[in-house]
């Protein structure tokens, strides 16, 4: 008698129509005990499930993978060789050896009514109570019927599915290309906000939008896939969008300093400083005790006291924690122009927080289109 066939299970990698991918891949995740992510690498191309398995397993398969949306097709491969079968019209079987019928397998396109089977050997549906297939012949009641197949079959195959993830599905969305194909479409986003900027004098917001766009398709267009690459691609987005803006602060920083090297910034700098040295050489010369410095300090109302006399203590430890110090180093060291100038600068860069003035720069509109930006990444990557 020949051997039943066996099918493989192959998984086409589409859905039927009216299933949204993400719930699919939820389900999938949820019947295979693997994350959304590495479901959804499963539905990426066409691949084989499981091998070689008897008819009511391979339906089984079918039906529960069918029912959340999955096209599935079963491939019957060639019974092994066996001695010559015997002719149709020969086999005799006792009427009370006869199976009963198969059990049903409903929720997939191809699957067969409660009241026919499938012929294992022409695939034509036959009536339960047939003997042999109207079709080819084939003795249909020779074939042993399987018991029902548990759930536990599906759930057993998890392992097997998470044992090939480990392998050729290992995070594809987390490799290297989809990493510098982010990172190299975040920094050209940050790049030409920077550019816009200095050619046009004013931050275009929408351009944010296009960053969060570019940065997902780079992603996307590098194989990434998965939650993981949307959360990645949502934060590369943001560094961009900040890091661009950040780093037009920085120009008009060094635009400034640059004012204050030339011209009349430049003079009034000096002024500054020699005024500042010749303070600082009175200070020296004149300055003996906490008399003569609260003089000191009303005379070159340093104070917004009334006299001398009344100059706060407030503001003479304030004076010996500022300038006290400033002084005594213009003075001893002989600070020449550009050291005091480097000095000024320093100190005024670090008077300035940076992120705060970032922060206090950001409008309405930047806030809405950040968020656009942020959105738009992460829909084209959750679509791809």
């Amino acid at each position: 008698m020949e051997e039943p066939s066996t099918y493989n299970v192959v998984i086409e990698g589409q859905l039927h129509s009216g299933f949204d991918i993400e719930q699919v891949c939820d389900a999938l995740a949820a019947v295979f005990k693997v994350s959304p992510e590495k479901a959804a690498t499963l539905l990426k191309s066409r691949r084989v499930l499981k091998k070689d398995v008897d008819q009511a397993v391979a339906l089984k398969y079918k039906q529960k993978l069918e029912s959340i949306g999955v096209v599935v097709t079963l491939e019957r491969q060639a019974p092994p060789a066996s001695a010559p079968q015997e002719s149709p019209g020969l086999l005799l079987v006792p009427k009370d050896e006869e199976p009963d019928p198969e059990p049903s397998v409903s929720g997939g396109s191809s699957a067969p009514a409660k009241s026919q089977r499938l012929c294992p050997q022409c695939k034509s549906l036959q009536p339960v109570s047939a003997r042999r297939c109207e079709a080819c012949g084939f003795a249909l009641h020779q074939v042993t019927s399987k018991a029902a197949v548990p759930d536990a079959t599906i759930a057993s195959v998890s392992r097997e599915v998470q044992a090939a993830l480990k392998g050729d599905l290992t995070p594809a969305d987390m490799s290297t290309p989809v990493l510098l194909a982010g990172a190299a479409a975040a920094l050209a986003g940050a790049l030409i906000w920077y550019g816009i900027a200095m050619g046009t004098g004013y931050e275009v917001s929408f351009v944010a939008w296009v960053i969060g766009g570019g940065v997902g398709a780079a992603m996307v267009f590098a194989g990434g896939r998965g939650m993981t690459v949307t959360l990645i691609a949502c934060s590369l987005t943001l560094v961009s969008i900040m890091g661009g803006k950040y780093m037009i602060l920085l120009h008009a920083e060094s635009k400034l300093r640059a004012t204050y090297m030339s011209g009349p910034q430049l003079e009034e700098m000096k002024a500054d400083y020699h005024h500042e040295m010749g303070l600082a050489k009175q200070y020296v010369d004149d300055v003996y005790d906490t008399k003569s410095l609260k003089q000191f300090m009303f005379d070159n109302h340093m104070s917004l006291a009334a006299s001398a006399d009344k100059v706060s203590s407030d503001d003479v430890a304030l004076f010996n924690q500022q300038l006290k110090p400033r002084y005594e180093n213009d003075v001893y060291n002989k600070v020449s122009f550009q050291t005091w100038q480097s000095k000024v600068f320093s100190d005024t860069e670090q008077q300035m927080d940076n992120i705060s003035i970032l922060k206090s720069s950001l409008r309405v509109t930047d806030f809405i289109f950040l968020f656009l930006g942020i959105f738009t990444a992460y829909k084209v990557v959750r679509k791809a």
